[in-house]
């Protein structure tokens, strides 16, 4: 078995109660070729102090930023900068891995199967205000045409690949897709849509990460240029898919699925951030771009949604009702 090097960019700022968690799980890799490194982008807690725990470690690499750049720079500067491997995995710094052999299994189907840009697999989300648990349960193949992956992304057979979590992916195809170079929110999707018209995808059904859930998070910001940008790069992959020759009826089903899902994340945010002026913005921007985007108001479903994380007394409501339902499906069963 070949054993390619890989990079684990653990992109931290002021996390140091979650960051050891993340240290520890990278390192716990059962694999012989790998590095991790932590990349530090000003940090003003005691960073510094959790990372030195680890410092005798050779695998460890500790970059420390001059001043803060942004999780943007911070993340494209690991990468391109410092990162030595052939296959890199970008962890959050308050997620963490459970599998300690999901390199290794990764590895293994990179060398099994041709030309695959990025593996992923299923995973567990820890909602850190609500003390909830839950589990994704993609169930797919282990090898992915990565055209058709890319053709029925976010259909049901071809679910969203969540976050940097699980996503173990090349390099240098990343390199060559310009990786990490768009200011926008969904930076991580962005990557994957063109990683998967350059390469194929490789699946692993195990939960070998956790990804924490709260209100810290970097989408949890108000920046609407950003969200102008995201429907501007989905019209660039647009364009890039066009040279691979599929049907244009099937691309402009392709570019509607991507512009309603990320329209309707982001205007969420938005209402739960009582940012309602960005919010109708955001609405503005893209109807001017996008004039189906008036679709997504009229499914009942969303509009419900709208309404109730536009209102804390309904959404306090459902939440009550919701946990009432569950004690008697728990009493009755």
């Amino acid at each position: 078995m070949a054993y390619p090097k890989i990079s684990i960019i653990i992109p931290t700022y002021n996390r140091a109660n979650y960051l050891e968690q993340a240290i520890e799980s990278a390192l716990a890799q059962d694999y012989p070729n790998l590095e991790v490194i932590v990349s530090d982008n000003a940090s003003t807690d005691n960073t510094q102090e959790i990372v030195k725990k680890f410092i005798q470690d050779y695998r460890l690499k500790y970059v420390i930023n001059k001043e803060n750049i942004g999780f943007l720079l911070n993340w494209r500067n690991a990468l391109n900068n410092y990162s030595a491997g052939e296959w890199i995995l970008i962890l959050s710094d308050d997620d963490y891995l459970i599998d300690d052999s999901y390199i290794p299994k990764a590895i293994g189907l990179i060398n099994q199967y041709q030309n695959i840009s990025l593996v992923h697999a299923n995973y567990i989300i820890k909602y850190e205000n609500f003390g909830k648990i839950t589990r994704s349960n993609f169930n797919l193949p282990e090898f992915i045409d990565g055209k058709d992956y890319f053709l029925h992304y976010r259909e049901k057979n071809f679910p969203h690949v969540h976050s940097t979590l699980t996503c173990l992916f090349n390099k240098a195809k990343a390199l060559d897709v310009r990786a990490l170079m768009e200011d926008i929110f969904n930076l991580d999707t962005s990557l994957w849509l063109k990683l998967m018209l350059k390469g194929n995808v490789g699946f692993i059904k195990d939960h070998v990460a956790v990804y924490r859930a709260h209100t810290e998070h970097t989408s949890n910001i108000e920046d609407v240029n950003k969200d102008i940008n995201s429907l501007n790069d989905l019209k660039n992959i647009y364009y890039l898919a066009k040279k691979h020759y599929f049907l244009e009826n099937d691309l402009n089903k392709w570019l509607e699925r991507q512009v309603d899902s990320i329209f309707l994340w982001r205007f969420t945010i938005y209402l739960k951030m009582r940012k309602r002026r960005a919010a109708w913005i955001l609405f503005k921007e893209y109807y001017k771009k996008y004039p189906k985007i008036m679709k997504v108001f009229l499914k009942p479903k969303n509009f419900l949604t709208f309404v109730l994380v536009s209102n804390e007394k309904l959404l306090t409501l459902a939440r009550q009702t919701k946990k009432l339902f569950r004690k008697g499906a728990t009493y009755e069963g």
